[in-house]
């Protein structure tokens, strides 16, 4: 039963990523400098966890 909810879950993903892709809008990312903070922390988070 499992699997056939992770099945479906993929389709449906495949179904929007096609569907993104031909549509394709061109959309700007807006960054700042607070993002790439959070990122680089959680980043650092992360490899941490995985060493401990």
């Amino acid at each position: 039963m499992e699997v056939f909810i992770l099945a479906s879950i993929l389709v449906v993903l495949a179904f929007e990523l096609a569907l993104n892709a031909i549509t394709r809008e061109e959309t700007e990312v807006a960054s700042s400098g607070i993002e790439l903070v959070v990122m680089l922390s959680v980043l650092v988070i992360n490899i941490l966890v995985t060493n401990w």
